[in-house]
This record gives structure tokens, sequence and C-alpha cells, in this order.
């Protein structure tokens, strides 16, 4: 008597593998479907009427136009971003006595920097009689004249330390 391979409970197992099978790909279906219909009345509200192959070619034109007006923003931004490097970023003020006799703090050290350490330092000397400006250049952190020690603490306070 010959054996046999495939039994009854066996083809019950397949059987019962292919419905559940086909229940998940009615769901799968039924959802992508859905999307796809959603997807549908949005063309066909936004034809209003015209010709949906007209419609699409619009959306198309309409993504090239955001593309390149992408395009431009980025090189903009780009150049903003250059500009910015150039302006003074960093700030350093210390206000001091400068005589004994003067009080109140009315002197004062401005340091204005960029992104690269490069401006100047300000500095202003008030005394009973007059009021002195000292302007000094800065070139990656380091000055063009000799510091006081209330520019150099603006300097040390634009650049962080």
């Amino acid at each position: 008597m010959p054996q046999r391979l495939i039994t009854s409970e066996l083809i019950s197992w397949i059987a019962l593998g292919g419905v559940v099978l086909v229940a998940i790909l009615m769901v799968w279906l039924t959802s992508a479907s859905r999307r796809h219909w959603r997807l549908f009345r949005q063309l066909i509200r936004r034809a209003d009427g015209a010709n949906l192959e007209k419609v699409l070619e619009s959306l198309i034109n309409d993504q090239d136009q955001v593309n390149q007006r992408l395009a431009q923003l980025d090189q903009r931004a780009d150049a903003l971003g250059r500009t910015v490097q150039g302006c003074y970023q960093h700030v350093g003020f210390v206000r001091f006595d400068a005589f004994e006799e003067v009080g109140g703090a009315q002197s004062f050290a401005i340091a204005l920097l960029d992104s690269n350490n490069n401006g100047l330092v300000l500095s202003s000397v008030y005394g009973r009689s007059d009021v002195r400006v000292y302007a000094k250049a800065i070139q990656q952190g380091r000055p063009s004249h000799i510091l006081t020690q209330e520019e150099k603490q603006a300097i040390s306070q634009a650049m962080g330390k």
C-alpha cells in the first residue's frame, strides 16, 4: 500500500493559510485603495472641470517653480551667511574709574569683533575737565597698539574667554 504524502489535515492547514493570506491582502488593498481614492478626489477637485492631464502638468510646473525658488533661497542664505561672518557679533564692555578723584565708573572700553575676531576696541577715558576717546584695530584677536588692562578685559569678554 503506497504511503499518502498529503493528508487531509495538511490540506486543511494549507487552506487555512490561504484564507489568512487572502484576508491580509484584502485589508492591504482596501487601505491602499482608500489612499489612492483620496488622492484622486483631491485631483478631481483641483481639476474643477478641466482636463486632468492639464492639472497634472500644472502641478509639475508648480513643483519646478518651487524647486527653482528653493535653489535661489539657498544661494541667498549662503550669501547672507558669508556676510554675517564679517559683521560684529561679539561684544565686550568694561566700565572703570580712570582717575582716583573721578568716581562713578564713567570711563569704559568696548570691544566689537566679528566671527574671525577682527574689529576694534574703543576706550573712553573720563576726567573732570575732559574726555578722551581711543580706537584700536583688532586683527584675528591681536591689537594694532598696546592695550590697557580694561581694553584687554573687554576683548576677552568679546572672545568669550
